[in-house]
């Protein structure tokens, strides 16, 4: 079966107009925001305590997603793949314990030295022969199921207002699809930001303020912006290293993917750069 590529109206490498660039600029904005919004939602609840810890932690995972973005499109694959916190090294964060950050961390850390360490390694061509298509689309439904237990605690712990919150997210979900079927261009890309900020509102309005009073005090510690020391702890560096696995898999079927659509030459480089530069985001 033969794959028959979208018509696009620019090509990888072409450059826009003014007004053209900044419009698809603003789209990329705001499909990268709520990426960045969730991952820093849910590992907030887990690891942090206070409105000054969450807040630096969200303007961390901004700094370093731009940064991380411009030197893909620049330095890394070249392709138009979003990035952003990887959502499968949640797992590994919410399955080991709050008190363990530096550990968790440094197990992160040695992911993305190994990943980057491989990208120079012939196991690449390996590895994506192993990993099949099937076999990548099981594994990112897994990734799915095993997340969802923890949103659905995050979406039932206003304990006052249980019913509440399951009838708004779900009449939420059917608006979010509606809109995603009717609208078009920049406003269908942009709809989960769209639903953020008109839920929030809204929950807001009907529910109160529902959301817990945490302490707002800054101290030194909170506004470091490296690890104050590294940890191993031989656990947790083996289930990250079943996460980072899951890593590569999503990482190599983005990159592909989105290869094949726009007939991009030289995948096999763009896909050795692309986990290189994956890897050293992670360190």
């Amino acid at each position: 079966m033969s794959f028959n590529p979208i018509p696009l109206k620019y090509k990888n490498d072409d450059k826009p107009g003014a007004w053209p660039m900044l419009m698809y600029g603003l789209q990329w904005f705001l499909i990268t925001i709520p990426i960045v919004l969730i991952i820093s939602a849910v590992v907030g609840e887990f690891q942090l305590n206070t409105l000054a810890e969450r807040t630096f932690y969200t303007q961390k995972l901004f700094a370093l997603t731009g940064v991380g973005l411009v030197i893909q499109v620049l330095f890394g694959h070249r392709m138009p793949v979003v990035i952003g916190p990887a959502s499968v090294l949640l797992i590994g964060i919410i399955t080991t314990q709050a008190s363990q950050v530096a550990e968790v961390y440094t197990a992160i850390i040695s992911g993305g030295i190994l990943l980057f360490l491989l990208s120079f390694s012939g196991w690449i061509g390996f590895l994506q022969r192993v990993f099949t298509v099937r076999i990548v689309i099981v594994i990112l439904a897994l990734i799915a199921f095993t997340l969802a237990p923890t949103i659905l605690n995050l979406l039932f712990s206003d304990k006052a207002n249980t019913f509440f919150s399951l009838y708004f997210s779900l009449a939420m979900v059917f608006l979010m699809l509606l809109g995603s079927n009717l609208l078009r261009g920049i406003w269908k890309s942009s709809i989960v930001l769209w639903g953020l900020l008109f839920g929030s509102i809204c929950y807001y309005l009907l529910a109160g303020n529902a959301a817990p009073q945490l302490n707002s005090q800054v101290t030194g510690t909170e506004l470091s912006f490296f690890l104050p020391q590294l940890s191993f702890d031989p656990g947790i560096l083996l289930s990250f290293l079943f996460c980072f696995i899951a890593l590569f898999i999503n990482e190599l079927g983005s990159v592909q993917s989105v290869g094949t659509a726009i007939e991009a030459p030289g995948m096999a480089h763009r896909t050795k750069r692309g986990l290189r530069f994956t890897g050293l985001m992670n360190i």
